[in-house]
Order: C-alpha cells, then sequence, then structure tokens
C-alpha cells in the first residue's frame, strides 16, 4: 500500500499490455487510502488495459483533491498518459484550469496539449488563463492555444484575440511570432479570419 504500491504500480505500467496479468492487483491499488497510489496505479491500468472500464476514474478523483501535490501527481501522470488520457479532458477543463495554484493550472494546460484534443471548452478555459495574473500561466495558455492554432480556426482566432488583449509586451510579441509561423505554414485560418466581423 501507500508509495511501495505506487512505485510497484509505475514499473508494471512500463511493461504495457505484457503486464495484464497484474490488472486485478492494480484495481486494488486504485483503491488505496493514498492519493499517490491510486494515481499511479489508475496511470499503469490504463497503460496495460485502456479498455478497463473507468481505469482512470481514481486519478480524475486526484485532480480534484484539496492537496495541491496530490493535484499536481495527478496530472504529471496523465501529461505523461497524452492521448491515452483523453477521459480526463473534461475535468482538466472544469477545474484544473480554474484551480488556484497557477503551477496546477500550466501543468494542466500541458497535459490537454499531449492529449491533443480541442473543443469549444478547451479554447475558452485556454482563453480565459491568457488573462491570468501570473506571466507563466499566461504563457503557458499561449503556447497550448498555439499547439492547436493550425488545425482550428477557434484557436487561431482565440490567439488572434489574445495578441489584442494581452497587457504583457513580451506576451504580445510572442502570440504574434507564433501567428506569423502558422500563417506561413497554412495561411488558410487567416484568410478566414479577415472575414469576420470581431
Amino acid at each position: 500500500t501507500g508509495y511501495e504500491a505506487a512505485v510497484i504500480a509505475e514499473a508494471l505500467g512500463t511493461f504495457g499490455e505484457a503486464a495484464k496479468a497484474a490488472v486485478p492487483g492494480l484495481l486494488v491499488a486504485s483503491r488505496d487510502h493514498e492519493a499517490y497510489a491510486r494515481t499511479r496505479a489508475a496511470a499503469a491500468l490504463q497503460r496495460i488495459s485502456p479498455g478497463t472500464k473507468a481505469a482512470l476514474g481514481p486519478l480524475v478523483r486526484n485532480l480534484r483533491v484539496a492537496d495541491t501535490l496530490g493535484r499536481e501527481q495527478a496530472l504529471w501522470a496523465l501529461e505523461q498518459l497524452g492521448t491515452n488520457g483523453a477521459s480526463a479532458l473534461p475535468v482538466l477543463v472544469a477545474h484544473c484550469l480554474r484551480d488556484h495554484v497557477p503551477e496546477v493550472r500550466i501543468i494542466a494546460m500541458r497535459c490537454i496539449g499531449k492529449i491533443g484534443q480541442v473543443d469549444d471548452a478547451v479554447i475558452a478555459g485556454l482563453s480565459e488563463n491568457v488573462t491570468n495574473g501570473n506571466y507563466f500561466v499566461k504563457q503557458q495558455a499561449v503556447e497550448t492555444l498555439a499547439q492547436f492554432a493550425g488545425r482550428t480556426q477557434a484557436a487561431f482566432v482565440a490567439l488572434l484575440k489574445a495578441k489584442a488583449s494581452s497587457p504583457v509586451s513580451q506576451i504580445r510579441g510572442d502570440v504574434a511570432t507564433k501567428l506569423e509561423l502558422i500563417s506561413h505554414q497554412d495561411p488558410t485560418f487567416l484568410v478566414q479570419c479577415l472575414e469576420l466581423n470581431d
């Protein structure tokens, strides 16, 4: 239990599907009293047997624990899962992007980038963080929006708005550079944005 269970779960997760025999034990560990053990067991389950019903449930629940370190540990595990952690996206957007701890917001945005899925809620949450009082939160929000801006017009428009609304000149310059690079790769969004009223 506890830290030992977390370390064992993490090691088992590195074997992927070859560790299928460990699934029952990991399910037990995912109910451990320690948040870290639950997080690592859930992440290992997702790597070993992603089809396991609600495998990520304990990790997702840990995104809401009162302990900051517990939330950060869950986010770090989720970041490592990448696209395999897509089921956590709604909680990332609804809770983690509005966390009172800037570092939690920053890791959550990195997770969203690794998951690689974007929708209106993701764009709205990232746009909200572009205006956050913490410089590093703003910077990460711009970085994550830029990851999606070459694929979706909504993210491109959000970056344009960030350039216009940010009171920080360094952020505006960073956004301008990213917009220019994206426009050179594919000018489609820039042309479409010129036709928008706002």
